[in-house]
């Protein structure tokens, strides 16, 4: 082979490696913004925490959209020297390959009316249902999520101020927690037909009738003097398998719930109404904002801030033990991750896997329950990451 054969080959074995460069570079790209995007999505809820521990408004960026130029460029250069016969004396071949990156990342304020509206609303009893069932575990998530179950816990609005968890509610979610564990109660979504309006009967159905409500999902029951129409609609149950319905330890916290001990099926119900029964759990769910302000008094404090009042002096309550925040005035090290407020760096440690736990169940039930709302006629900040 001649010299320039043997370089126009190498020269073209180059540019392949180039592009296989480029092509792992993207997928390494693709990585890094997916491991951005998650541990700032993380920084964010936890220095919302920290704000409402100070009584400060949280703040929200979407993401709206990440783009990336990626550009590979390569040059074949060849030049030479012939004699004077015209025979190729010097021989200099030069070759480039260059790659580079340009991502930009966009971001929105969340400010519009519905995200506002989903994060002050009480989440729903399938929500209970979607974390307990994703293993987050029922006493974590009733821990974080219910303020009151029948009688027992903090009335409405007394909360914020609380020095403790109730001790009476903290025990009968540990209670519930064990036996969920050791698999003698379950929760249950339970597809149900329910009257649509109570004492609404319909006569003289004829068949073309009864063909178009069966079409529209709706059902009839037979009474005495018609019809009721009714839906079927789905509920959530606590089922207390047949052993532990019979012992001791149930039938006192069933007792202390206002419960028929024997009944071993207990719908949960969100809102108190005059249908209240001893077959129904009625629980006050908070919304993911009061979910937020009742983590945020895990979060310590500097003593100046305490002196100088610029945060209420609220110790951490009794029962706080599944989230605790740490404060320092040096940005720590070994942490799980780490946001700076006021001067002052606020962490999680790496080895606190309690407080960890409940910071992932708190993003992922805002994933769930807040969904990301658009931004016209919002301000935009885009933010070039790389070059």
């Amino acid at each position: 082979m001649t010299k320039l054969g043997l370089f126009l080959f190498i020269g073209f074995a180059g540019m392949l490696v180039g592009c296989s460069t480029g092509s792992s570079q993207f997928s390494s790209s693709r990585m890094d913004y997916n491991q951005a995007l998650q541990e700032t999505e993380q920084k964010e809820l936890l220095l919302n925490i920290v704000r409402l521990r100070y009584n400060e408004p949280p703040a929200f960026l979407q993401v709206t959209g990440i783009s990336s130029q990626f550009e590979f460029t390569s040059e074949l250069l060849i030049g030479g020297e012939t004699d004077g016969d015209g025979r190729l004396e010097v021989f200099s071949p030069e070759a480039a390959i260059s790659f580079s990156s340009r991502p930009t990342v966009t971001f929105s304020p969340q400010q519009e009316k519905e995200f506002t509206r989903q994060i002050m609303a009480p989440v729903g009893p399938e929500t209970l249902y979607r974390l307990i069932e994703y293993g987050w575990g029922l006493e974590r998530v009733f821990g974080l999520m219910v303020r009151r179950i029948n009688d027992v816990g903090t009335p409405v609005g007394l909360e914020r101020e609380a020095l403790e968890v109730p001790t009476e509610q903290l025990d009968v979610f540990r209670k519930l927690g064990l036996w969920q564990r050791t698999h003698q109660l379950e929760l249950a979504l339970v597809s149900r037909s329910v009257g649509v309006l109570d004492g609404y009967f319909i006569h003289e159905l004829g068949l073309d009738d009864l063909t178009a409500l069966r079409e529209k999902g709706y059902g009839l029951i037979r009474e005495e003097d018609g019809y009721t129409l009714t839906e079927e609609k789905e509920s959530l149950e606590l089922i207390v398998s047949a052993p532990l319905a019979g012992s001791a330890g149930w039938l006192s916290l069933a007792d202390r719930l206002n419960l028929d001990g024997q009944a071993g099926t207990y719908r949960i119900d969100p809102m108190r109404n005059s249908q209240q029964n001893s077959f129904q759990l009625t629980v006050a769910l908070r919304s993911p904002l009061e979910m937020m302000a009742f983590l945020s008094r895990g979060v310590s404090i500097p003593a100046s801030h305490h002196n100088d009042r610029v945060a209420p002096d609220w110790p951490i309550p009794d029962g706080l033990e599944f989230f605790h925040v740490y404060a320092s005035h040096q940005k720590p090290t070994d942490t799980y991750l780490a946001v700076e407020h006021l001067g002052i760096w606020f962490y999680i440690p790496k080895d606190d896997l309690e407080s960890r736990r409940t910071l992932g169940l708190m993003s992922s039930l805002i994933r769930q329950e807040v969904q990301a709302g658009g931004a016209e006629n919002l301000p935009v900040l885009t933010l070039p990451v790389g070059r």
